[in-house]
This record gives structure tokens, C-alpha cells and sequence, in this order.
């Protein structure tokens, strides 16, 4: 219809002359007419492009937990439960709730014995049903027959000591007495090793063989097999083999135990291991200090006395100033005779004189002149080997007055220091030859007469060991490794002075 009405007037606007005056001002705007009808709907247009999708939005955050629905309704019946019966047979109960049955750990109430627990599963009711306690004891039976009374033991018994045991670094046995002490026979220290010869020369190498040649490509990619491998070339000639080094020094002879008729016993041996590289005058800080030289140089030797290499029967050279050795006392082999010798190993001065081996092999004293008695001239110091009968174990860590209980007493505190040990009598010790420094206070050890050497002496030492006060006398390993009394003055005899005790097996 607004079609129709446009086409008229633009007829009559095209019929109107053109007239050549100005054109007028715009008149106001008309007020706006009312709607028209509306028309009819026309053909649907084209689809229009797809548009661009949009990016997802986020996740929203997670609603509030609903309330629980109401419960359903109760399920069918299960079939007829099995109860357990404690005798071993099987009940089937009426019709009823379930149960259920676990075990009953012993120990516990109500089951001391053990047993089961009933749960029944509809009102959560137990009950226990409880194992028995065990039943009383039978009598006990008849007591056997007695066996027969075994073979009597011997006397003595052995045991083989390991390696590096406190006993012996070098192995041996152990020797129980019936007395309840011990004594040990130790193996004879190793030799040195040889020295080993030098390794040959390495042989050529073959060689290496060629590659074999590839396989043909494969198809999509596939790898041929590897060429074969090339021979081994031959191997390299074996080089010479090392000289063999020079044996090592003989150790000294082993002790070994005569028991029931099997092996002998080596008691006392003594054997020559040399003379100290090192030089030393008179002051070889005691006789400890002379058997510790020894042991430095000639591990298990000790500082020789002249009765010692004069059994040793020894062919080694001697040099021009000779070599020091202890002196020996016949009357008294324990003691080690003279009490002047270089001022008892302690003195390196020209004022003292000292015991030698002469470049001859013989044995006498270090005099030269009235005014030189060689003790300052530096020599070195022969050495041995030897197996005795006493062994000395070591100073007590705790010490005394002379009041040691008496020499019941004075045994039991080393055995309860040392197992197996006893309180060393003089002769003991000088026959031990240690080199374990001594304390300054000087160590207790027990007297020995050599004409009646199960007496051990004088009355009179410490009151036989049960007095503890000055007005008694003990006998002392001085610092020096010698043995003298406790003496100090008139009014001071020594006994109240505390001091280790030496012991020895």
C-alpha cells in the first residue's frame, strides 16, 4: 500500500516546471503521521554465515551437599546361620538374626584359656563361649637308672689360643692347673716375609679382527645382520716368573704340651736374636729400658743375661767394643746379681762399670781404668729369645698398703685383675723379663729364699703381707726393674704406702 502511494507523487513532482528562483528556507519538520498497516511477510532471506564459537565458560563450583534420602526398605531374610558347637559338630539354628564368630586370644578375661565370641548382628548381643583349663599334671615317672662313672680326668688341661689372643699374639695353648691357676705355651714368632719378585712383562695383544661387511638394506628401514666377527688374535707370550725373595729370620721354637702321651713338653729354651743396631751407653733406662731396646728391635726378645748366651752356644760377630749384657747370679738367677752394674742400667757415665761380651765371645766387665769404668763408651745390647716357666701378666690398676689379706689375699686381687694369675714372687718376675714400665711408687711383689723356695722367705715382709702400717718392711720392684725393700728410715718402712701389685701366671 506505501508502494502504491510513492509512485503518484513522484509523477506529479516530475510534471512540475523548473523555475529558476531561489530555493526557499526548509520549512519545520511535519509531525509524524501515524503507522501504517503493517504488510505482508515477505520470502525468507538467505542463511546467514555461521558465527564464531564461543570460548568455554568456567566450571561453576560445586553445589551444597544434598540432604541423605530416606533409608530403604528392609531386604529379604538370609537363610539359616551356622553355630559354631566347641565339641566340633555343627548346629543349624532356627531362623533368626546373624551372627558373627571370631576367636578368643588366651590370657585375657572372660577366656583365660581362649575361645570364641558370639555377636549377634540384629541387637549387637555377645556371648562367649571359653576353652577349658588345662588339665592337672601327671606323677612325674621313675627315675632312670644311674650311668657309669666315667674315666677320672687328668690333672691337667689344654686349650689352643687363637692368634692375637691377650695371651698370646702368636697362638698356643692355654695350661689349667689343679690348683685353679693357668699357665700358657706360646707359639714362636713368625719370620719376616721375603721380599717378592718382580712381576713379568705383559704379553702383546693380538690383533683385533676386521669387520665383516654390512647386510643389504631391508625394506621400510630394516637393519641387515652384523658382519661376522673378526678372529681373535693370538695371545701374547706368559712373562718370566719373579725370583724368589730370600726366607725370612727363624722365629724361636714353639712350646708344645705333653698330654697322655702325644706331645713334649719344651719348658725353658732360649735362643740368640742379635745385637741392637742402635748404640747405648750405660743408661738403658733400667733393666726395663733393656728389654724394651730388645723388643723394638727383635719383637718377643728381651734384654740377655751372660747365662743366657752362654747356652745359646751364638756364632755372631761381636764388635771391637763389645756388647752389653745383664749380669746372672748363681745363687740367685731370679735377682740378677749386682746391684752396681752401671748403677743398675740407669748410669752412662765413666764412674760405673758394666758387664759385656768381649769381641771374643766372652763374658766380663766394662773396666778399663781406676778412673774409667766404660759405662759412658756407647755399645749395643744383645738379645734372646726365650720360653720360661712364669709369665708376667701386668700391674694390678688398683694399689695397696702392705695389708694385703697375706698372700691368700694378694692372689686372689690378681686373679681378680688378671684371670688365672697369682702375686709373682721375685724369682718369677726376673725370670719374666718384662719390659712394662714401673711406676714411680714402685710395685709390691712377694720375697724368695732360694734355699727354701716354698718358704718365700722372710717372716717379716709386711708381716707376711697383713700390715699396712710404717713400722714394717715390703719388698718392691724398684723403677728400674730391680728388686729391693720398702726401707726408707727408722721410722719408715714403707708398708703404709700405697702401691700395685705384680702379677704373673
Amino acid at each position: 500500500m506505501r508502494r502504491a502511494l510513492l509512485v503518484p507523487l513522484v509523477v506529479v513532482l516530475a510534471a512540475c516546471p523548473s523555475t529558476s528562483g531561489t530555493e526557499g528556507p526548509a520549512g519545520p519538520q511535519g509531525a509524524q503521521g501515524p503507522q501504517g498497516a503493517t504488510g505482508a511477510k515477505g520470502d525468507k532471506g538467505d542463511k546467514g554465515d555461521q558465527g564464531d564459537v564461543g570460548q568455554q565458560g568456567q566450571q561453576g563450583a560445586q553445589g551444597a551437599q544434598g540432604q541423605q534420602g530416606p533409608a530403604g526398605p528392609q531386604g529379604i531374610q538370609g537363610p539359616q546361620g551356622a553355630v559354631l558347637v566347641v565339641d566340633g559338630g555343627v548346629v543349624i539354628g532356627p531362623p533368626g538374626a546373624s551372627v558373627i564368630v571370631t576367636p578368643v586370644t588366651p590370657g585375657g578375661m572372660p577366656c583365660p584359656n581362649g575361645g570364641i565370641r558370639v555377636t549377634q548382628l540384629s541387637d549387637a548381643g555377645i556371648s562367649h563361649v571359653c576353652n577349658g583349663a588345662d588339665g592337672m599334671n601327671g606323677a612325674p615317672g621313675a627315675q632312670g637308672a644311674q650311668g657309669p662313672i666315667g674315666p677320672q680326668g687328668v690333672s691337667v688341661t689344654a686349650s689352643v689360643l687363637a692368634m692375637m689372643s691377650p695371651q698370646c699374639p702368636t697362638g698356643g695353648l692355654l695350661i689349667n692347673l689343679p690348683d685353679g691357676g693357668a699357665t700358657t705355651l706360646c707359639n714362636g714368632a713368625q719370620g719376616p716375609q721375603g721380599t717378592q719378585g718382580p712381576t713379568g712383562a705383559t704379553g702383546m695383544q693380538g690383533p683385533q679382527g676386521l669387520p665383516g661387511p654390512g647386510g643389504p638394506q631391508g625394506v621400510q628401514g630394516v637393519q641387515g645382520p652384523p658382519g661376522a666377527t673378526g678372529a681373535t688374535g693370538p695371545a701374547g707370550m706368559q712373562g718370566m716368573t719373579g725370583l724368589t725373595g730370600p726366607a725370612g729370620a727363624t722365629g724361636p721354637p714353639g712350646a708344645v704340651l705333653y698330654v697322655d702321651g702325644g706331645v713334649v713338653v719344651t719348658a725353658d729354651w732360649v735362643t740368640f736374636a742379635g745385637f741392637t743396631a742402635t748404640l747405648y751407653t750405660g743408661n738403658l733406662g733400667g733393666r726395663v729400658g733393656g728389654h724394651a731396646a730388645c723388643e723394638s728391635e727383635f719383637p718377643g726378645s728381651h734384654f740377655c743375661d751372660e747365662n743366657e748366651y752362654s747356652r745359646t752356644t751364638s756364632d755372631a760377630t761381636v764388635g771391637l767394643n763389645g756388647a752389653w749384657i745383664d749380669d746372672y747370679d748363681v745363687s740367685q738367677p731370679a735377682a740378677r746379681g749386682l746391684s752396681t752394674i752401671c748403677s743398675r742400667w740407669s748410669q752412662g757415665t765413666t764412674s760405673y762399670e758394666g758387664i759385656l761380651i768381649r769381641p771374643d765371645g766372652t763374658v766380663g766387665t766394662s773396666y778399663v781404668s781406676t778412673s774409667n769404668y766404660g759405662c759412658g763408651l756407647a755399645r749395643p745390647v744383645a738379645c734372646c729369645f726365650a720360653k720360661a716357666t712364669s709369665r708376667f701378666r701386668g700391674f694390678t690398676p688398683m694399689t695397696y698398703t702392705g695389708n694385703l689379706g697375706g698372700r691368700l689375699g694378694a692372689h686372689a686381687i690378681c686373679r681378680a685383675a688378671f684371670p688365672g694369675s697369682h702375686f709373682c714372687h721375685e724369682g718369677e718376675y726376673g725370670r719374666a723379663t718384662s719390659s712394662t714400665p714401673v711406676p714411680a711408687s714402685g710395685v709390691w711383689i712377694d720375697d724368695y729364699d732360694a734355699a727354701q723356695p716354698g718358704d718365700r722367705g722372710l717372716s717379716t715382709i709386711c708381716g707376711r703381707w697383713s700390715q699396712g702400717t710404717t713400722s714394717y718392711e715390703g719388698i718392691l720392684i724398684r723403677t728400674d726393674g730391680t728388686i729391693g725393700t720398702s726401707y726408707v728410715s727408722t721410722s719408715n718402712y714403707g708398708c703404709g704406702t700405697q702401691r700395685p701389685l705384680a702379677c704373673c701366671d
